[in-house]
């Protein structure tokens, strides 16, 4: 996860930065690139694991991981809904992770990431404060109840609740809410 975690700094760093400076009307057109691309590989069935053998090659895979959380990283710090999805599905799908670790390594960057994120945007004075604090409660519970719904169930929770947030990231690029 080490590894993960400083490509994930590094990514998101440079994320949030960028957003600072793109206008708030091409943000919300980067999900209308990003839902359709997910969707098909939630879709697909073996995109992911519930059990995968041990890696092969642990540098090969921990080289993709960081790749991965590099390049999510960046995504994250430039815009973030849906980053934890895409993550668990690129753990899975590029670095051969089953869905446990997936989900176990997804929170390590996705914290990561987040954190990063706010004190690059704290310090741009872009921040609401007491939405964000409510914000991170809401999200510490969604996290804690669905890791624990990931490491009972995998796969057969894993992947409804996958398209579940995708339906709703894609309401709300259309505007629905």
């Amino acid at each position: 996860a080490l590894p993960c975690v400083a490509a994930a700094l590094l990514g998101a760093f440079c994320g949030a930065r960028l957003s600072l400076l793109v206008a708030p009307a091409v943000l919300s057109k980067v999900l209308y690139v990003v839902l359709p691309v997910t969707a098909v590989l939630v879709l697909r069935k073996n995109t992911l694991r519930e059990e995968a053998p041990p890696p092969e090659n642990v540098k090969k895979t921990t080289a993709v991981a960081a790749a991965i959380s590099l390049a999510v990283g960046v995504y994250d710090g430039f815009y973030g809904p849906g980053t934890g999805t895409f993550l668990i599905i690129l753990f899975s799908l590029l670095a051969k992770l089953d869905v446990r670790a997936s989900n176990g390594l997804c929170k390590a960057v996705n914290l990561t990431t987040n954190v990063t994120s706010l004190l690059v945007f704290l310090r741009g004075g872009q921040v609401l404060i007491a939405l964000g604090l409510a914000a991170a409660v809401c999200n510490m519970l969604g996290n804690w109840l669905g890791a624990g719904m990931a490491i009972k169930s995998g796969v057969k929770i894993t992947r409804p609740i996958i398209i579940f947030v995708l339906l709703l990231l894609l309401l709300r690029v259309a505007g629905v809410y």
